[in-house]
């Protein structure tokens, strides 16, 4: 054999491997596959949890559901009793973000970057400047911490907690 052939050969060889490899891999990334050997739950419920570790009877299930249940409705009716507090902390800390950004945006320090950056740009980047902070102040708005968002609603000012 020559050592030419021998050459073509081994290429060959390790372009079939390659290409075997790639398929293989392609196969074991399908969704389907994947989720078949190494998707495991992302959230075990917890009485399901408790029933596993704790290898409770049927009994056992129901009584410590029934116990659960109560502890959970304890909890939110203690919650409950917090929640105008919650609110009013709430409302008093929107306030005082809201004084916060009016005092930067006012403030003479601000206004005189923003002339010294006009002054360095052309008009054209100067107004491309203006649309990209408009932009990037309405993409930089932080979520409201104390208010959950409904369906995509704002939160109401009265809005209860869960």
């Amino acid at each position: 054999m020559s050592r030419r052939f021998q050459t073509s050969l081994i290429l060959v060889v390790v372009f079939c491997l390659g290409l075997a490899a790639g398929v293989a891999g392609m196969i074991w990334a399908w969704p389907g596959v994947r989720s078949r050997f190494v998707h495991k739950p992302q959230h075990e419920p917890p009485m399901a949890r408790m029933q596993r570790t704790l290898s409770l009877t049927p009994q056992q299930v129901t009584e410590m559901s029934t116990v659960l249940k109560g502890v959970g409705d304890l909890r939110h009716q203690i919650h409950l009793k917090y929640a105008p507090e919650y609110e009013r902390l709430c409302d008093q800390s929107a306030q005082t973000l809201q004084r916060e950004r009016d005092e930067y945006v006012q403030s003479p320090e601000r206004q005189k970057a923003l002339d010294q950056i006009h002054g360095i740009l052309s008009d054209a980047q100067w107004k491309i400047f203006q649309d990209r902070m408009v932009e990037s102040g309405k993409s930089r708005q932080q979520p409201d911490p104390c208010h959950r968002k409904q369906s995509g609603q704002a939160p109401a000012a009265g809005a209860q907690h869960r």
